[in-house]
C-alpha cells in the first residue's frame, strides 16, 4: 500500500527499508547495496548500467521478500512523498524512484517533477529474486523550466482562429490576437511567427509585385487565398513569369488555371522578338500567333503599359531593340517593332535586326515613288521561292519590268532579270536576252527589259512567263509574252501581238479584230492583268474592243497559233464613207454577256476562270460557255484579280489584288460564297459553320490594328499561299517589303526588307 508522509516520516521509513533489505539479503554487507542517497548522488540507469556496486541475483532479496509486480508500488497511485516509491513490506526495489532526479523507465513522463504511474516500468521490468537488474533503458531527464514569454507567437491545435503567445518552450499560453472573419492562425515560413492569415483555396492565381500586368512587370503564379493576407507567405510562390511573359488567367482558358504566357507561340522561342509580344489583352494571349513577331499590338507598343522603357531613352530610333532589352541602359523592350511600323521608319531608320539579305527592293520606290508598282506573283513549291514583278519608270526608262525572288523561309532576296537602281553602285542589269521596245521610243534609250510588264506566272515547265507590252495598262494590241529562266535570268520572246505596219502572222499566231480597211490587220485589244499559262503551256488572254467585242483567246505554247475560245458583243467595223463594213464576229459560247473587262484568269480543272466587275466567271474552253460562280451575295462585295490561284486544301479560288490598298477574296465554287481574306466577312455573312476562313477569335476580326493597316498597301502586288502551310500567305507591299500573314489570327509583319 502506498503511504504519503511528511519529509521526516519518509526518512524514517527509508532507513527501515534499507535495514530490512540488508537482513533479507542472506547476510550480505550493507555496503554492497545500492543506496538512494541524496539527489546529487542518484545515478540514472542509462548512465549506470550494471557495475560492481550493483546487486546480483544472489545478493538480492528472495522472491518471498522481493516486491513482485502485484506488491510493488507501480499502480496509478504509487507515488510516495517527495516521489519515493515504497512497497508494503518496506522492501525498496532497486529501481526506486527518488525525488527531483528520479530514475524512470524510458517512457516515463515527468510532469512538474512527479513520476506518472502509468508510464512507470511494468511488471516485466520489476526486479525479481532470480533476475534482479537495473533498468538499462531508463534515461535521466533534466527538468526544463519553461516559465517566461517565448519569442514567437504560435497557433494552438484545435483553435484555428486565434494567435497565442508562447512560453519559453513554444507552448501556447495566452491569446494574443483573435482572427476576424474567416482568417485562420498560420505560422509563416520566413520569420516563424504566427499570424491571422487568409485561408488557402487549394487553387493557384496570378500575382504582381507592382499591381500591373504586362510583359515587363514582375508577375508570378502563387497559391490562391480567400483574401490578401497582411503578412504574405513566401511558400505561396509557385512560378516567376520572367521577362517577356505575363501571368494570365481567365475562365475558359487553361482550365481556369493561371499561366505564365506569351502572345507568341513557343515554336518561335529562338527568334529575336520572342520576348516582345503583346501584353494582357485577352485575345492576344488566348490566341498566340505562330509568327515570330506579333504586330497585333507592336505597331504601337506592347499594348499593356510602358514598364519596358520609353521612346525618349531608346537607342533604337524609338523602336524596340531585342539586342538591348534593359530600360536602364537605354533599351525600350515595350516599344513598337520596326517590322510593324509605317512605311517611313522602315525606309529611313536602322533596323535592329536584319530581315532578309540581298538587293534593296525599296530602291525603286526611293527612285520614283509614283513611278513604281508591284504586279502579280507566283511561287515555286519545290524550292519555296516566291517570284514577284515590279514595273518602274525613271528619266531614262519608261515602264520597265524587273523580276525578283524571295526565299520564303529566310526572306533572302535576289533579282532574276531586269534593271535595279542600286543605292550605292547605281543601276545594275541582271539577266540577259530579249529587250522590249520602250513605250513611246523617246530619249536615248529605245529598248529595255520587259516593257509594260503586268502579270507573272510560274509554269509547269519550270520557267517564268511575263505578260506585258505597251504601257502595261488598260486594253492594247501592244502585247508580248516573254519567257524568263529563273536561274539565269535569260529572257526569250515567245509571242508578240500584231500592231503596226508589220505582218507578224508568219511568226506568231494572231487573233485579229474586224478590219474593213485595206491595211494590216491588227490584233484584238488585249486586257492588262489577264494572263494564264495552262498545264500544257498554252497561254490564255482576255480581249475587249468595240469591233471584236469581249472574249477569251488562247495562244499555243510556241506562239505559232492563236484561237478564239469565247466571244460576245462585237459590232464589227464600219468606217463609213462607202466602204463595205466588216461584219460583227460570230459569238462563241452562251451564258452571261459580261459588260466589263475580264481580268485575272486562272486555269483549273479544264475551265478558265476570270473576274469581271467583282464577280467570278468560268469559260468553257471547248464551247465558250460562261457561268457565274460568285452568285451567293453577302455584305462583302470586293474581289481582286492580280493574283489568282486554286487552293486544293480548301477547294476554293483565290482572287487577290486591285488598285485599292488591299482587297482579296476567296470563292467557294460549291456554294457561291465569297469571303474576304483580310477579315471574318464569311462569318458575318454566312455564320461560323459555313465560313471558309474562320479566325480563332470569338468575334469577327480583321487586319485592322496590325502592320498592314498601319499605312501600308499591297495593291496589285504579288500574293501567294505558303505551299506547306495553308494558314500562311505572303504579299508584296508598296515599299518592296514582303509581308507574312497568319490567316487564323490576321497577324502580319514585314518578313523581308
Amino acid at each position: 500500500m502506498t503511504i504519503r508522509m511528511s519529509a521526516l516520516a519518509g526518512a524514517v521509513v527509508l532507513s527501515l527499508a534499507l535495514s530490512t533489505a540488508a537482513c533479507d539479503s542472506g547476510g550480505g554487507e550493507a555496503a554492497d547495496t545500492t543506496q538512494t542517497g541524496d539527489v546529487a548522488d542518484t545515478v540514472s540507469s542509462a548512465d549506470t548500467g550494471v557495475d560492481e556496486d550493483t546487486m546480483t541475483a544472489e545478493d538480492t532479496a528472495t522472491a518471498e521478500d522481493t516486491a513482485t509486480a502485484e506488491d510493488t508500488s507501480v499502480a496509478e497511485d504509487t507515488s510516495v512523498a517527495e516521489d519515493t516509491t515504497v512497497a508494503e513490506d518496506t522492501t525498496v526495489a532497486e529501481d526506486t524512484t527518488v525525488a527531483e532526479d528520479t530514475t524512470v523507465a524510458e517512457d516515463t513522463t515527468v510532469a512538474e517533477d512527479t513520476t506518472v504511474a502509468e508510464d512507470t516500468t511494468t511488471a516485466e521490468d520489476t526486479t525479481t529474486a532470480q533476475d534482479t537488474t537495473t533498468v538499462e533503458d531508463t534515461t535521466a531527464q533534466d527538468t526544463v523550466d519553461c516559465t517566461g514569454v517565448g519569442p514567437n507567437t504560435v497557433c494552438k491545435e484545435g483553435v484555428p482562429n486565434k494567435v497565442y503567445k508562447s512560453d519559453l518552450c513554444g507552448n501556447p499560453t495566452s491569446i494574443k490576437t483573435s482572427c476576424s472573419g474567416d482568417l485562420q492562425c498560420e505560422v509563416a515560413s520566413d520569420d516563424g511567427q504566427a499570424y491571422c492569415a487568409c485561408p488557402l483555396t487549394g487553387d493557384e492565381t496570378c500575382g504582381s509585385a507592382t499591381g500591373t500586368y504586362n510583359l515587363y512587370s514582375e508577375t508570378f503564379i502563387e497559391k490562391e487565398r480567400t483574401c490578401a493576407s497582411a503578412h504574405p507567405e513566401p511558400t505561396d510562390f509557385v512560378e516567376d513569369c520572367g521577362f517577356g511573359m505575363v501571368c494570365f488567367q481567365e475562365d475558359g482558358f487553361n482550365g481556369g488555371a493561371p499561366l505564365c504566357h506569351r502572345s507568341i507561340d513557343a515554336s518561335q522561342s529562338d527568334k529575336p522578338y520572342y520576348n516582345h509580344g503583346c501584353g494582357q489583352y485577352s485575345e492576344w494571349l488566348r490566341h498566340p500567333t505562330k509568327l515570330e513577331i506579333d504586330c497585333r499590338c507592336r505597331y504601337v507598343s506592347d499594348g499593356a503599359g510602358a514598364d519596358g522603357g520609353t521612346a525618349g531613352n531608346s537607342t533604337g530610333n524609338g523602336f524596340c531593340d531585342p539586342n538591348n532589352p534593359d530600360p536602364d541602359n537605354g533599351g525600350y523592350p515595350a516599344g513598337p517593332i520596326i517590322n510593324c511600323a509605317t512605311a517611313t521608319p522602315m525606309e529611313t531608320k536602322t533596323w535592329p535586326v536584319v530581315y532578309g539579305t540581298g538587293p534593296d527592293f525599296n530602291a525603286w520606290k526611293q527612285q520614283n515613288n509614283s513611278g513604281s508598282s508591284w504586279y502579280s506573283g507566283d511561287v515555286n513549291a519545290s524550292t519555296r521561292e516566291m517570284y514577284g514583278l515590279i514595273r518602274w519608270t525613271n528619266p531614262n526608262y519608261v515602264g520597265s519590268g524587273t523580276v525578283v525572288a524571295w526565299e520564303l523561309d529566310s526572306g533572302n532576296r535576289r533579282i532574276i532579270t531586269g534593271l535595279h537602281p542600286d543605292p550605292q553602285f547605281g543601276q545594275k542589269e541582271y539577266g540577259s536576252g530579249y529587250m522590249s521596245p520602250k513605250y513611246g521610243n523617246t530619249g536615248t534609250v529605245t529598248e529595255q527589259p520587259l516593257t509594260g510588264a503586268n502579270t507573272l506566272r510560274y509554269a509547269a515547265d519550270g520557267m517564268i512567263y511575263v505578260y506585258g507590252g505597251g504601257t502595261g495598262e488598260g486594253t492594247s494590241a501592244d502585247r508580248e509574252i516573254v519567257r524568263v529562266d529563273p536561274t539565269t535570268g535569260v529572257r526569250t520572246l515567245v509571242w508578240l501581238a500584231q500592231n503596226g505596219d508589220a505582218d507578224l502572222t508568219a511568226t506568231y499566231g494572231q487573233c485579229l479584230r474586224p478590219n474593213a480597211l485595206d491595211t494590216i490587220d491588227q490584233s484584238v485589244g488585249l486586257n492588262s492583268q489577264a494572263f494564264e499559262v495552262g498545264p500544257d503551256g498554252t497561254f490564255y488572254l482576255s480581249f475587249r474592243g468595240t469591233r471584236e467585242g469581249d472574249g477569251i483567246i488562247k495562244v499555243s505554247a510556241d506562239g505559232s497559233t492563236c484561237t478564239f475560245v469565247a466571244r460576245w458583243g462585237g459590232l464589227g467595223h464600219n468606217p463609213g464613207g462607202g466602204i463595205e463594213p466588216a461584219p460583227a464576229p460570230e459569238p462563241i459560247g452562251s451564258g452571261f454577256e459580261l459588260q466589263f473587262p475580264t481580268r485575272g484568269l486562272l486555269y483549273h480543272d479544264g475551265l478558265l476562270y476570270g473576274v469581271s466587275n467583282d464577280d467570278l466567271y468560268s469559260f468553257d474552253l471547248s464551247t465558250g460557255q460562261r457561268v457565274k460562280w460568285s452568285y451567293a451575295k453577302g455584305t462583302y462585295g470586293g474581289m481582286g484579280y492580280a493574283n489568282m490561284f486554286w487552293d486544293p486544301t480548301r477547294e476554293v479560288v483565290w482572287a487577290v489584288g486591285t488598285v485599292a490598298s488591299y482587297v482579296g477574296s476567296i470563292v467557294d465554287l460549291s456554294t457561291g460564297h465569297v469571303e474576304s481574306v483580310y477579315g471574318d466577312s464569311g462569318r458575318q455573312d454566312y455564320g461560323s459553320s459555313e465560313a471558309i476562313l474562320n479566325s480563332v477569335y470569338a468575334g469577327a476580326r480583321s487586319v485592322d490594328g496590325t502592320m498592314l493597316s498601319n499605312g501600308h498597301s499591297i495593291n496589285f502586288g504579288g500574293f501567294v499561299l505558303d505551299p506547306d502551310d495553308n494558314d500562311i500567305v505572303y504579299a508584296v507591299l508598296k515599299t518592296g517589303g514582303l509581308m507574312k500573314m497568319e490567316l487564323s489570327t490576321f497577324n502580319n509583319y514585314v518578313h523581308s526588307f
